[in-house]
């Protein structure tokens, strides 16, 4: 069993137990619960927002930019094998109508 089955069994073991859920139905706790959350996802903005800005100083790319670039790339290769393909046809049907 891996730690996050463990994690998951522990869990419900304690929401099993009366006292953890009456302490989960005092709306303070809950209220505490959701700022934390609140907060955690602010810092992570936080993180992901000051790295985007320490990328752009050093002119690096961001993972986005470079999921982007990729899929440009794949779609002019795949325009470059479309013009490929209708060269080669027009070349075969001027070979047979010489």
């Amino acid at each position: 069993m891996d730690w996050k089955e463990q994690l998951k069994t522990k869990a419900l073991t304690l929401l099993a137990d009366p006292r953890v859920s009456a302490l989960l139905s005092d709306p303070r706790v809950t209220q505490g619960l959701v700022s934390a959350f609140k907060v955690k996802s602010k810092v992570e903005q936080n993180i992901d927002h000051g790295m985007r800005q320490i990328a752009k100083r050093l002119h690096l790319a961001s993972a986005s930019e470079l999921q982007e670039l990729r899929r440009a790339v794949s779609r002019l290769e795949h325009q470059l094998e479309q013009t490929r393909h209708e060269e080669a046809e027009i070349a075969a049907d001027n070979r047979a109508l010489s």
